[in-house]
């Protein structure tokens, strides 16, 4: 009986939980002068019932790695010491993230700077322009959105019939799911 109420939880939890893991291969300029010099990077968004958050997998990986090492550190010595070699192999260019909170859809960059940790609000709207060109990728219809957003161009597709309300960085307030931004 035990292991039929076990079984029983066990996949109540797997279909009442509604947490989603989408990776992008986020591409970006880091210096304006240099155009041609494209960086890329894989990001995550993880979206759960109370928000969403965008951050930079590597990053994630590189500190989760670092987190080890000094909690090794300190299990092993009683102390830590800032190995100047271990902070020399942190990966990831997108040192910060972007939460979004439901149902309110609001907004906020997150980033640590030393050992500060700093939320700044973003309320700035999006207006996107639905274009009229669609295509069709596998099953699903898309349409192509534009919009500037500070200061640049952005063009997206738009998924409808997926049900999904996060958004990589700032590309919001668009309904169905937008990739190629």
């Amino acid at each position: 009986m035990k292991k039929h109420i076990a079984i029983f939880i066990l996949i109540s939890n797997f279909f009442i939980a509604q947490n989603q893991r989408f990776s992008y291969q986020y591409q970006f300029v880091k210096d304006t002068l240099n155009k041609k010099e494209i960086t890329n990077e894989l990001m995550n968004l993880d979206i759960v019932k109370e928000g969403s958050v965008f951050y930079s997998r590597d990053v994630y990986v590189s500190d989760s790695i670092m987190n080890a090492y000094f909690e090794n550190q300190i299990k092993t010595t009683g102390s830590m010491n800032v190995d100047a070699k271990i902070m020399s192999q942190r990966k990831g260019s997108v040192k910060y993230k972007i939460l979004k909170t439901y149902p309110d859809f609001k907004i906020f960059s997150s980033l640590n700077i030393g050992i500060d940790s700093y939320k700044v609000a973003d309320d700035r709207k999006i207006v996107w322009k639905i274009l009229p060109d669609q295509l069709k990728i596998g099953e699903f219809k898309a349409q192509k959105a534009t919009t500037e957003f500070a200061g640049r161009q952005l063009g997206g597709l738009v998924f409808y019939g997926i049900a999904f309300s996060g958004r990589s960085l700032q590309i919001s307030r668009l309904t169905g799911i937008n990739c190629k931004a």
